[in-house]
């Protein structure tokens, strides 16, 4: 199965975010080997084009991973915007294994009957 460009653009912006600004060279250059591998180097330019759009996105969103929905105040998007220096959007996305991990390692500290206020509505 072939590799788009929009893959290789989402691995690209992966991998910038992770290393020094310094590094990007290096990051281009291992793409460049890869594409070469792949024989996929003529869609060099619509990687660029794919990363530039991921990026711009990327910049103006904040994904906050929680155990369940949760709504986000006026005070932490607040905090959020004067963090990162700019506007943001939040999205929520639900991961239910950080409830069966900290919420069982958590109530392993409460005294007893203090464990239905850790509980998570998966109805919902």
């Amino acid at each position: 199965m072939a590799i788009t460009p929009k893959q290789y653009a989402e691995a690209l912006l992966a991998g910038t975010q992770e290393i020094a600004e310094k590094d990007y060279d290096k990051v281009i250059n291992n793409l460049i080997e890869i594409l070469k591998t792949n024989n996929d180097l003529s869609l060099f330019e619509k990687i660029i084009t794919e990363f530039e759009t991921l990026s711009a996105s990327a910049h103006h969103s904040a994904k906050i991973t929680s155990a369940g929905p949760i709504n986000v105040d006026k005070d932490i998007l607040t905090s959020l915007n004067k963090i990162a220096g700019e506007k943001l959007t939040t999205e929520n996305e639900i991961d239910e294994s950080f409830y069966d991990y900290y919420g069982g390692w958590c109530s392993d500290f409460l005294p007893k009957g203090y464990e239905k206020n850790l509980s998570v509505d998966r109805d919902n």
